[in-house]
């Protein structure tokens, strides 16, 4: 089983959304510690060695998993069509 971080920056983007998206989002953030790359939707990053995404309705989130470790960071959650902008992870 994976630990689940959630860095400040994404933590403040997450909190600001409509309670429903926020639940949404919470439920498939948790799910990661399970397996995360089983979950449904993710996609491993282009140019990135540990870094993966995936959808939560219109928004995404992207984080990166640290096998020998057991951990998963969220690094980044946006909507879809500003989150891969640099900056922010």
């Amino acid at each position: 089983m994976y630990r689940v971080k959630i860095k400040k920056d994404a933590q403040k983007v997450l909190d600001k959304l409509p309670p429903k998206v926020q639940r949404n989002i919470r439920d498939k953030i948790n799910e990661l510690a399970n397996d995360p790359r089983k979950l449904s939707g993710v996609e491993k990053m282009g140019g990135f060695d540990s870094r993966y995404r995936f959808p939560a309705g219109s928004f995404r989130v992207i984080f990166e998993i640290e096998d020998d470790e057991l951990i998963v960071t969220v690094v980044k959650i946006g909507p879809r069509g500003d989150v891969y902008k640099a900056g922010g992870g």
